[in-house]
């Protein structure tokens, strides 16, 4: 009857334990759900700002480009005379100071805006 006795009692603490653990199994599932969601929505936040660093780096060569053309002339425009001349100018100064920057060390051709008004690059020029 001892042997019954310790064997009961055995039982009823390795049941308190699992009781116990099941209770702490319990808690830390509700933490882990709360802490997916939390993750979850890091997540998304993190894609949506990807979605618009995206967007803006896909404008950027846009906006590069509407300054390059603002800074452009059309050549088959009548009244740019006063850009003619300021590009003429523009020119004189580039030649003036960057005579060297025509040609790369790569042997590539480098137009200046001038020489994109006029249709020309400093390649053609040289021949």
């Amino acid at each position: 009857m001892i042997e019954y006795d310790d064997r009961l009692r055995e039982v009823e603490r390795r049941n308190g334990e699992s009781v116990s653990l099941k209770k702490q199994l319990e808690v830390t599932k509700k933490q882990l759900e709360t802490t997916i969601i939390e993750v979850s929505k890091v997540k998304w936040e993190l894609q949506s700002a990807l979605v618009e660093v995206s967007g803006l780096k896909m404008s950027m060569p846009t906006e590069r480009d509407a300054a390059v053309q603002e800074f452009l002339v059309d050549p088959s425009s009548d009244d740019d005379s006063d850009n003619e001349a300021s590009i003429g100018e523009q020119s004189q100064e580039s030649e003036d100071g960057l005579e060297d920057a025509d040609e790369c060390g790569d042997g590539d051709v480098v137009e200046t805006q001038s020489d994109i008004v006029r249709g020309s690059t400093s390649y053609e020029d040289d021949s």
